[in-house]
């Protein structure tokens, strides 16, 4: 166990140590919009969408039609007062172009406005996959680092545990010691090696999950351990503040209203299906021997066409209804997502404002468990406290501080949580929060 985890922990530092310069969060993410499958998808999803402007601009446009036909035509004919038929046998083609222009058509103008909303929401649903992915690769890169520090923080206990071991088993045979003080080191010792070892088996996963991502491993510097990050409140530092930013600028909110307009549309297209329709109309028509009595003609005509459906078994009105039905269904999803805006924008904006108070009390239990471990170790050297006081000395201090990394990595995450409340996660965000993190920005 022991030569395994040395072994394992010697490889894992050997490769971190193995670059000096870090990437950021910039970095990372300017790679995920390029190999991140997820953000792929959305993008094509985005396309596809985005052409529902044209295909609806499309049906109040002119439309011209060629047909083309030839036909082998058999006509057996008898006529009064004959006593045989004549058979006649021709063949006949003709060629038509029709031109037509809508000049009054409910349901094309609806199916219009409706594409043009549908391209508009596609617009704010790709936005938001940003946003997502953001996130993501945030919340990967966070627990990359906090890992890094876990492994750290597990290899540090474990040599201090060593020494520990080594200074009972000298005060042992000093006589100072009892032989159940060098046990429990052992134990102790043999402990942190095992957690260093589920350290370094951490660390490879949340190196795989940030290269889901980013379409590759992470740079081996990736888990350098970030500076400390600058403690500051939000700004406005308003909690009312946000939570009507959420309100009004939440990018699921923003595509539901979009939804909501493209639900409005749809109860207009489905209820002019019951209104005339007029068109201009425009064709000519040239025809090869369309009948054994004419050998060729020619036809141009030009009108206006009035169209409207008189029954059609209820299927417009039921499609009306279907219509305003899936319509309220929006209606209550947008009510929802306002709801879970303002519920994020004020858990976000909380947790940093408690974020910023645990890890100033944090910091003051590391410096209060180092001067107790101190204590502990002089007191044991004295006879005063035993090997005991000591080792859980020693995991209060290496507990409060991973406690300490994951509180500052969490108040990171929660400033880009509340940025993705109101819809605010941009590039520049992005770069500000390698700031925060005291990592230079590439």
């Amino acid at each position: 166990m022991s030569r395994l985890a040395s072994c394992c922990v010697a490889a894992a530092l050997l490769a971190w140590s193995a670059a000096q310069a870090a990437d950021g969060l910039t970095a990372y993410f300017g790679k995920a919009l390029q190999h991140d499958p997820d953000y792929a998808a959305a993008k094509a999803a985005y396309e596809a969408d985005a052409e529902y402007r044209a295909i609806g601009r499309a049906g109040l446009l002119p439309s011209v039609n060629v047909a083309l036909a030839s036909d082998s035509n058999r006509l057996n004919r008898l006529d009064m007062g004959a006593t045989q038929a004549n058979d006649f046998r021709f063949n006949s083609r003709t060629a038509s172009l029709r031109l037509s222009q809508p000049l009054f058509d409910l349901e094309r103008w609806a199916a219009y406005k409706e594409g043009d909303a549908r391209a508009a929401q596609a617009e704010v649903v790709l936005a938001d996959a940003r946003q997502d992915l953001a996130l993501r690769v945030a919340l990967a890169y966070f627990n990359l680092l906090l890992a890094a520090d876990n492994l750290d923080l597990a290899r540090a206990q474990r040599e201090a545990l060593i020494a520990q071991r080594i200074q009972a088993e000298h005060l042992f045979k000093s006589g100072i010691a009892t032989l159940t003080d060098v046990e429990e080191s052992k134990a102790r010792e043999q402990l942190a090696q095992a957690q260093e070892l589920a350290a370094v088996n951490a660390l490879e996963l949340r190196r795989k999950e940030l290269g889901k991502a980013i379409g590759e491993a992470p740079s081996p510097a990736a888990a350098a351990s970030i500076g400390m990050p600058l403690l500051a409140t939000p700004e406005p530092d308003d909690l009312k503040a946000w939570v009507e930013a959420a309100r009004d600028r939440n990018l699921k909110v923003l595509a539901l209203r979009g939804q909501l307009a493209v639900a409005d549309f749809q109860v207009d297209r489905a209820r002019a299906g019951l209104s005339p329709s007029i068109a201009l109309v425009a064709s000519h028509q040239r025809g090869s021997q369309p009948d054994y009595l004419t050998e060729r003609q020619t036809s141009n005509q030009i009108g206006v066409e009035l169209s409207m459906n008189l029954i059609e078994g209820g299927r417009t009105t039921s499609l009306a209804r279907q219509a305003a039905a899936q319509r309220e269904k929006t209606r209550y999803d947008l009510e929802s997502a306002v709801r879970d805006a303002e519920i994020k924008a004020s858990q976000a904006y909380l947790e940093i404002v408690n974020g910023i108070a645990q890890v100033h009390a944090l910091e003051q239990a590391v410096k209060s468990a180092e001067i107790t471990l101190k204590g502990m170790e002089a007191g044991q050297r004295s006879g005063l406290r035993t090997n005991t006081d000591v080792l859980n000395a020693q995991q209060q201090l290496f507990s409060a501080r991973r406690d300490l990394q994951r509180e500052r990595y969490g108040y990171l995450m929660n400033r880009l949580q509340l940025l993705a409340a109101v819809g605010s996660i941009n590039d520049a965000a992005i770069q500000d929060m390698d700031r925060l993190a005291g990592i230079a920005v590439r």
